[in-house]
């Protein structure tokens, strides 16, 4: 059985799977602190220019980030 996740859920399980601490992730142009309100799910809205960078670092589509079944424990989506 598969569980959907959001925006936070899979910017941290992605970020985890590639081991990469929120400072490591912050490399790539968004603040660590933007990194940890994304991930606790304290902000209503991400700048799509935000996602992008974000999933550029995660070597995955923006698309991946926003909402997508989670069916392996790697962090692998399906459509």
């Amino acid at each position: 059985m598969s569980d959907t996740w959001s925006l936070p859920d899979n910017l941290a399980r992605f970020r985890k799977a590639r081991n990469l601490s929120q400072e490591q992730l912050s490399a790539a142009g968004v603040a660590v602190d933007t990194v940890a309100r994304i991930e606790r799910a304290e902000r209503q809205t991400t700048r799509p220019a935000t996602v992008r960078k974000l999933a550029a670092a995660l070597h995955i589509s923006p698309s991946a980030l926003n909402e997508c079944t989670v069916v392996s424990v790697e962090g692998l989506c399906q459509k």
